[in-house]
């Protein structure tokens, strides 16, 4: 199973600003148009949909 805060590089009990701050950053470099893979940028996406609820 993946730590979806671990992913997101962030501490349990993040606030969904720390979520939506992390996510950000993140996808910037691992977007497929930024030359990152698919694959990496789903498990982000899936990661801040779910902790951001």
């Amino acid at each position: 199973m993946i730590d979806l805060y671990r992913l997101l590089g962030i501490k349990r009990g993040a606030t969904k600003e720390d979520v939506r701050r992390a996510y950000r950053r993140k996808a910037k470099v691992s977007h497929p148009d930024s030359g990152g893979s698919v694959e990496a940028f789903s498990a982000l996406a899936t990661a801040h949909d779910v902790l951001s609820d």
